[in-house]
């Protein structure tokens, strides 16, 4: 899927550049279920899917 809008823009997604986290992010993810083994957990899944710069991005509507 190609994003209809670029980062930071109404619609778009935000730059990670700019992400703010808050305590209730933090708390959100319940760290406190977290299942240990040998001192080691895994919040999230892991992928080896790639990620563009979205500021080397050319969006639709953009000037030349």
């Amino acid at each position: 899927m190609i994003p209809q809008k670029p980062a930071g823009e109404t619609g778009g997604t935000m730059h990670p550049m700019y992400r703010k986290v808050l305590g209730n992010d933090i708390k959100s993810l319940k760290l406190e279920k977290l299942q240990f083994n040998s001192g080691i957990s895994i919040v999230g899944t892991f992928t080896n899917f790639y990620h563009n710069d979205h500021a080397q991005t050319e969006w639709p509507g953009d000037l030349a």
